[in-house]
């Protein structure tokens, strides 16, 4: 039990792990902290786990537990997709790690490691955290290749894979560059440089965030508003999607129309909306528009 003499799922779930890491078979003994340490998404140190605890959904583990699916890789169909074949030995894959300036990381380590789990481990004990970050995202993007083959008929090239794979780093880092968005007092604080913050509206007004998300794949447009009040406490909040082929402008635009008849519906009379749309990374716009009932097209 805790110590409050409660029994919790989390209670069930640590006695599982002290009865399983008891026994040879799970317990490993490396440096795990390195992992959870690496500076990139979440995501891709959960699948740096799963590749070191040997978990990976690979073709030859899955028949290994009595799934019927083909052996080969889907993306070279005559080598059978093992563990080190599908992050490392493919040709995609390697020519992946070259392409995306990772080639020296590669060099260094494939003829000394025997195992996959043993290679990320001296990769994220021996280079710095931005290093292992961007290995981490490029084998999220080499193994999302292979699926996309098999669940979307989409076939990608090295050269796309690091194309995405810088990308989602350059994300990443702007993302990060910059303290996490903080409420301050309406009219203070406005000459910090680029932090970002949410500033509160003049009493008695709300302030309604609105924001679009394109996926040019599948030609879906995603819009999201949230509305907060004078004091900085939520409101209310709604999101859409609609599948078009639109202009980053023509969806944003869209999404601010969207928000004010949203407002005009609760009657809402004093609101501030604010936009900001990003066409490059670095380029962003703002858009504050009168009270509702006074400038309204």
């Amino acid at each position: 039990m805790e110590r409050n003499g409660r029994y919790t799922v989390k209670t069930g779930y640590k006695l599982a792990m002290m009865e399983l890491l008891h026994t040879d078979r799970f317990h490993v003994e490396r440096e795990w902290h390195k992992i959870w340490k690496v500076n990139s998404p979440h995501k891709t140190r959960n699948l740096l786990w799963r590749i070191c605890r040997g978990c990976g959904p690979t073709r030859l583990r899955l028949r290994s537990r009595h799934v019927q699916c083909e052996l080969i890789c889907p993306q070279r169909n005559t080598i059978v997709m093992d563990d080190w074949h599908a992050f490392v030995g493919c040709t995609v894959a390697r020519e992946s790690w070259y392409w995306a300036g990772l080639s020296t990381v590669l060099q260094t380590l494939v003829g000394t490691e025997s195992s996959l789990t043993n290679f990320v481990f001296d990769i994220c004990f021996s280079e710095s955290r931005d290093i292992s970050g961007r290995v981490a995202l490029l084998l999220w993007k080499i193994w999302a290749a292979p699926n996309d083959v098999i669940w979307n008929d989409a076939h990608h090239t090295s050269t796309s894979i690091e194309r995405t794979t810088l990308n989602a780093w350059q994300q990443w880092q702007e993302v990060h560059k910059h303290p996490s968005p903080a409420v301050v007092q309406h009219g203070k604080n406005r000459g910090q440089g680029n932090i970002s913050v949410w500033e509160k509206p003049s009493e008695m007004w709300l302030k309604c965030n609105v924001d679009a998300v394109f996926h040019n794949r599948n030609h879906l447009k995603y819009f999201a508003c949230c509305v907060r009040d004078s004091h900085g406490q939520f409101i209310r909040a709604q999101t859409k999607w609609q599948q078009a082929n639109m202009s980053v402008l023509e969806g944003e635009a869209i999404a601010l129309l969207d928000a004010i008849h949203f407002a005009n519906v609760i009657k809402w009379d004093r609101v501030i909306y604010r936009i900001t749309h990003l066409r490059s990374i670095s380029d962003e716009s703002i858009v504050e528009t009168l009270p509702l009932h006074s400038a309204m097209f």
